[in-house]
């Protein structure tokens, strides 16, 4: 069972509609999170280009489970909000060249550093 649900997830980032790629959040803690996605096989995602989501897509759903973490981290008590940065990718070697040939469940993970 998930820990949040799609909905949950567009109340923690700006992402809404089917801008938001994640599904579920199913664990998190201080330092990392899981979330879990079938968006990548929706033929209306956003990020398919000429019927196909390339690979490197996967740095936004990895961006959108950074800014989910964010949010569950952040005390509500606080004005402002916190900020997550991705510093930089390095050494991203992707396996795959379209997510469409994935037929699962993606999970996607982040971690804070």
């Amino acid at each position: 069972m998930s820990i949040l649900s799609k909905l949950d997830i567009c109340q923690l980032i700006p992402h809404a509609g089917i801008m938001c790629l994640l599904d579920s959040v199913e664990e998190w803690g201080p330092s990392d999170i899981t979330c879990l996605t079938g968006t990548h096989r929706d033929l209306q995602n956003p990020l398919r280009r000429d019927g196909h989501l390339e690979a490197i897509c996967g740095l936004e759903y990895a961006a959108q489970a950074m800014a989910v973490h964010v949010g569950l981290v952040s005390s509500p008590h606080r004005s402002e909000s916190q900020l997550g940065y991705i510093g930089a990718v390095r050494d991203c070697r992707l396996h795959i060249a379209c997510f469409d040939e994935v037929m699962g469940v993606l999970e996607v993970k982040a971690m804070r550093l």
